[in-house]
Parts: structure tokens; C-alpha cells; sequence
């Protein structure tokens, strides 16, 4: 991978960075599988995550890099899964990295695990996971949780 030093070099780097391709793959992950769960869920989910995927999957192929839609695929990702990209958060705004293929690909088992609770939020314009109410008393939580302090 190549190091951003600063000045011209800095620059050339960031140009070699953004324009070689970092794999060789058509699409990351299993698609047939990808596909029955997208297939699954709301039209406006589906749209929502393959807009961003898309556009992941572009920049790991060697497509055009806008750092604006960088930012807002993997700041959609990160905040609907919890998993963070490892991304290259430089002075010059978050650029992708040789990681980028592996974080897609954790990205997608997140959702092949967690499809169904996926739901369109009209009111944010956005994607949220609400998990189905657990059974658990308060009291259970807080003694449940109390063993998990640090």
C-alpha cells in the first residue's frame, strides 16, 4: 500500500492510491446469496444498500473515487452495522484502503445475519435495524448487564 509523506510525492501517492484498481474481483461475496436477501427486504432498504455497496464495490475494481460519496457509503455502513471500515483518515478526508474488499465482505454477512430486522425510517429518509423487543425484565437486564462491568 502506499504511504501519503506529504507535498508532491504526497499528492502522487494519493492519485496511485485512488486509480490502481486494489482487486480483480466482478462482485465481492456470494451473490446468488447476497441477492435472496436483498431480494427480502423493503424496496427502499435494498435501494439504500446497494447504492452504497455499488459504489464500494466500484472504487475495489479501480472505478472513479469521489471522497464525498466515500464518506457517505462507509459513514452508512458504520452506523447501520456498527462495524467500523478501516479506512485511512487522512487530512484530506477518509480514502479507501487495501481493506476496503474485506470490510465490504464483513459488511454483507452482517447483512445475510441481520436482514430481517432491517427497516426504511420515511421520516430520517434512511435505513435502521430495530431488533424485536427482548423478554428480559429491567431487573434481569441490570443484573444480566452488572456482570458485564468493567
Amino acid at each position: 500500500m502506499v504511504a501519503v509523506v506529504g507535498g508532491f510525492i504526497g499528492r502522487a501517492a494519493l492519485v496511485a492510491l485512488v486509480t490502481v484498481p486494489m482487486c480483480d474481483c466482478s462482485r465481492l461475496g456470494s451473490e446468488s446469496a447476497q441477492e435472496a436477501v436483498l431480494t427480502q427486504l423493503p424496496t427502499q432498504v435494498r435501494d439504500a444498500w446497494n447504492t452504497h455497496h455499488d459504489y464500494l464495490v466500484s472504487i475495489v475494481k479501480g472505478k472513479h473515487f469521489d471522497g464525498a460519496r466515500f464518506t457517505s457509503a462507509i459513514a452508512f455502513f458504520e452506523t447501520l452495522t456498527g462495524l467500523e471500515a478501516h479506512d485511512n483518515k487522512s487530512y484530506v478526508g477518509r480514502l479507501p484502503t487495501a481493506h476496503l474488499e474485506s470490510d465490504i465482505r464483513a459488511w454483507d454477512e452482517w447483512l445475510r445475519s441481520n436482514a430481517p430486522c432491517l427497516r426504511w425510517k420515511a421520516s430520517r429518509a434512511s435505513v435502521e435495524c430495530v431488533r424485536p423487543r427482548s423478554s428480559v425484565t429491567s431487573t434481569e437486564y441490570q443484573e444480566r448487564s452488572s456482570q458485564h462491568d468493567v
